[in-house]
This record gives structure tokens, C-alpha cells and sequence, in this order.
């Protein structure tokens, strides 16, 4: 029966599913901001901190994709009792390289995220205010987590090493558990923080709906960090490291990966707008509907709407009299001669104040 369990474990592996999953949203992350650049330059609109802070991302989330393969070789998706022993220390080390890129890719999604709500509604001042303190917040939380996790085992070689005497390490689901806590709990903010402004705009009800929808694609990414938190929520104790930590480990770096497309994707909206401007045309012209209004045109009309108004209300028109003498040796002066219509001439012009 030992020989039959053995053997059992020996022919259980993830491998393929570890590899399809990571290079399927590898790829998926690198054309989502590949495809954001374009649509910028198609579209002609400047380069901002939201499109550096994804850019950033993207090699950070590589990082991941290769500490993801390095763990694979030495024995991610297997169990370990059937590994050798000194393919530990390195599964291990790769498994620490991707959590701490992990603490940094996911604060620069949430900045990125930030620095494009404040793109589109920087006119509104709760907007500009909550949009910081989450920036700054999701910078300092990736830093302590960051740090945490280089110091959470004195010495970190107990890690890998468990006949290490006297060390100490940190209670490890339970710092998951807070850390994929806060994470999940700054997504939601992020995707309720536009609500009301989207709600302030100038358009029909169905129209901020549809604004609200594209800008909750940023925020999709929540969904696999909740769904993360959820496993947590059921994780054991951690007894083979290679296999017990498949699901949580994938996760966090399809999170990642998925929060790169996500933050993309209300970007991409001048390239479907181009790829099926014929058939919106089209039934445009049949259906009388209009097109779903980009969420940054949109916003910013509403903001400079009453602005227009105003300017139209404001804008005058002065009717100028010139008034000279008919004749330049006349000795009247100006007043007697406008008591004297014949020897006055008119020269009219209408100019345009705003």
C-alpha cells in the first residue's frame, strides 16, 4: 500500500495547468498594455503617470511569470516527498522572489488605477483627496508587506531549512490572511470610488450606467482577489510546501497579471470604437441610438458644460458709433456739432466680447 501511495504521488502533478495558466495571462498582460500604448497614440492623447505606473508593472509581473517557472523546475505542482530534498531552498527562494513582486506589481496597478480616475474627474476635489490617500496607502502597504515578508523568519534560512535551532517565524496564513484582507477591501473602494461623479454626469441613466460598467473593468481584478481570499479562508496548514501552495500561489500571480489587463481595459475603448465604427454606423442610423459615451469625454463635457454655458450667456455684442465731423475745418466743438445732424457721419462696426 506504501509502494501504491507513492507511486500515486509520483504520477499527481499540476505542471501543465501551472504553465497553461501562466503563460496564458503573461501573454494576456503584455497585449493588454501593448494595446494601451496604441490606443493612446491612436487617440493622441498624452502619456500620464496612469499609463508609466501599468507600464512599470508589466516587467514586474514577468518577474512573477519567471519565479513562477524557476518554482515549477524544482518542483512547484508536485509533491514534495517524492523531490529531492535540496530542491527545497530553491523552490522556496523563487516562491519569496514572487511573493515580494508581488507587493510591488499590485500597488502600482492600484496607482495606476488612481492616477486615471484623477485623469478623467481631477476637477472634483473628494476625488482628488481619495484618490492620494489610496495611492499612498497601497505604496505603504506594498512596502510593509514587502518587508514583512524579507523579515519573517529569523533566519530567513528557516524557511527552507526546518532543523534550524532556536528560529522564529511568523504565523504565515494569518499574514496572508491580513495582507489578502486589505487587498481585496482597497479593490472595492476602487471600483465604488467613480459612482458618484459617473452619477453627476450630463447623460441618461442608461448611458452612466454604461460609464460606470467601463470603468469597473479597471477594477475586475478584484474578483480574483477575492476569489484568493476565499481559498485562504480555507488553507491548512502548509505541509508540502510545493503542492499545498498551488492554488494560493497561482492566484496571486493571476491576480496580478488579470489586474494589469483590467486597468487596461477601459483605455481600449477608441479601438473597438475603430474596429466597429462601420457597424455602430450603422445601426446608429437605423436605431437612432447613440454610442455608449467614452467615460472621459463624457466626464469632461459635464465638467465643462456649465463653463460653455456661461461663457454663451456672458458673451456680448457692443454696437460701436463712431462719430467725426463731416468737415475737418469746422470750429464748432464736439458737442454743437452733435446737435448738428448734417454735419456729422457715422462709421458703425459690431464687435464680439466674451
Amino acid at each position: 500500500m506504501e509502494i501504491l501511495a507513492r507511486e500515486s504521488a509520483a504520477e499527481a502533478s499540476r505542471v501543465t495547468n501551472i504553465l497553461v495558466v501562466e503563460i496564458v495571462v503573461a501573454m494576456a498582460s503584455t497585449i493588454a498594455v501593448g494595446l494601451r500604448i496604441f490606443a493612446r497614440t491612436l487617440r493622441r492623447v498624452p502619456f500620464g503617470g496612469d499609463d508609466l505606473a501599468i507600464v512599470l508593472a508589466l516587467p514586474v509581473a514577468w518577474g512573477i511569470a519567471i519565479s513562477t517557472f524557476l518554482m515549477v523546475r524544482y518542483g512547484y505542482g508536485k509533491h514534495g516527498d517524492v523531490l529531492p530534498k535540496s530542491d527545497m531552498k530553491p523552490f522556496t527562494q523563487s516562491l519569496l522572489s514572487g511573493e515580494i513582486l508581488w507587493t510591488i506589481a499590485i500597488p502600482l496597478i492600484k496607482v495606476s488605477i488612481c492616477l486615471f480616475y484623477r485623469r478623467i474627474f481631477g476637477e472634483i476635489k473628494y476625488m482628488r483627496y481619495a484618490t492620494s490617500i489610496i495611492a499612498v496607502f497601497s505604496v505603504c502597504w506594498g512596502i510593509m508587506y514587502a518587508i514583512v515578508l524579507g523579515l519573517q523568519c529569523r533566519p530567513l534560512a528557516a524557511l527552507w531549512d526546518k532543523s534550524i535551532q532556536d528560529s522564529h517565524c511568523i504565523e504565515q496564513m494569518l499574514f496572508c490572511f491580513i495582507g489578502s484582507a486589505m487587498n481585496v477591501f482597497t479593490d472595492f473602494v476602487l471600483l465604488a470610488l467613480p459612482v458618484p461623479a459617473v452619477w453627476h454626469l450630463h447623460i441618461s441613466i442608461q448611458n452612466r450606467l454604461q460609464v460606470c460598467a467601463i470603468l469597473a473593468l479597471g477594477t475586475f481584478a478584484s474578483t480574483v482577489s477575492l476569489a484568493r481570499f476565499a481559498i485562504l479562508l480555507h488553507w491548512q496548514k502548509v505541509v508540502d510546501p510545493t503542492w499545498n501552495y498551488y492554488y494560493p500561489y497561482l492566484f496571486c500571480t493571476i491576480e496580478v497579471h488579470i489586474g494589469i489587463v483590467s486597468a487596461c481595459l477601459p483605455t481600449l475603448r477608441p479601438l473597438v470604437q475603430s474596429a466597429l465604427a462601420q457597424a455602430k454606423d450603422s445601426i446608429g442610423r437605423s436605431s437612432g441610438k447613440a454610442d455608449t459615451p467614452d467615460p472621459e469625454q463624457a466626464y469632461r463635457g459635464m465638467v465643462h458644460s456649465k463653463s460653455d454655458e456661461s461663457k454663451s450667456i456672458s458673451q456680448t455684442y457692443s454696437y460701436k458709433v463712431v462719430v467725426r465731423p463731416a468737415s475737418s475745418n469746422s470750429g464748432q466743438s464736439g458737442d454743437e456739432r452733435l446737435m448738428n445732424p448734417n454735419d456729422i457721419s457715422f462709421w458703425t462696426s459690431i464687435d464680439s466680447h466674451a
